[in-house]
């Protein structure tokens, strides 16, 4: 006869919690829980982790350093991006696929990107150019992430057709602009 197991997921009251259940020929029940977990500051995925949630199941991580200390964002793009935690990445992904980009020119989302760190045999490439909530996150975190340049960075929320959100990583203050050159961070989700 056939081994049959059944896999029963069961979630924690609060959903963030992996656990589960093994169900086996001979009806005894084997309680497993496998639960990865990251903490802010911490090493990993190519960069720094600065923002967990989901009990540290998933989060955000910095590059270790600047892609670019002086670019422009990248003006006349007529497109609407979003803000909030995942924002970045859709985000950038609308602006690379605006048809009005030449692809010669070097800006922020592409250069984001076009990114990748490759840490102990494992290539990540998968970095974005961060929402205006994302980099205010990182600007919280900026002393244990470490490499800022003290500029002005780009997010990837626009404000209207050709002004775009920017973060002082000075003073924290956020406002709006296109034509100055800013420095460029890139983040990735995990």
């Amino acid at each position: 006869m056939k081994k049959l197991f059944i896999v029963l997921l069961v979630l924690s009251l609060r959903g963030d919690m992996f656990n589960g259940f093994l169900y086996g020929q001979d009806s005894k029940f084997e309680k497993y829980s496998r639960t990865v977990t990251h903490r802010i500051g911490e090493s990993f995925g190519g960069g720094i982790v600065f923002f967990v949630y989901g009990r540290g199941e998933h989060g955000l991580i910095a590059a270790l350093e600047d892609q670019d200390k002086g670019l422009r964002w990248f003006g006349g793009i007529n497109v609407t991006t979003g803000d909030g935690v995942g924002s970045g990445l859709k985000n950038t992904d609308i602006i690379l696929g605006y048809k009005g980009v030449p692809p010669d020119v070097t800006f922020a989302a592409k250069l984001c990107k076009e990114y990748s760190v490759k840490i102990d045999g494992v290539k990540y490439d998968d970095w974005y150019l961060p929402s205006k909530l994302e980099l205010s996150l990182l600007y919280i975190r900026r002393n244990l992430v470490g490499g800022f340049s003290y500029n002005y960075y780009w997010t990837s929320t626009i404000y209207k057709n050709d002004v775009t959100w920017f973060q002082d990583f000075g003073n924290g203050r956020q406002d709006i602009n296109i034509s100055m050159p800013n420095a460029v961070r890139a983040i990735r989700a995990f």
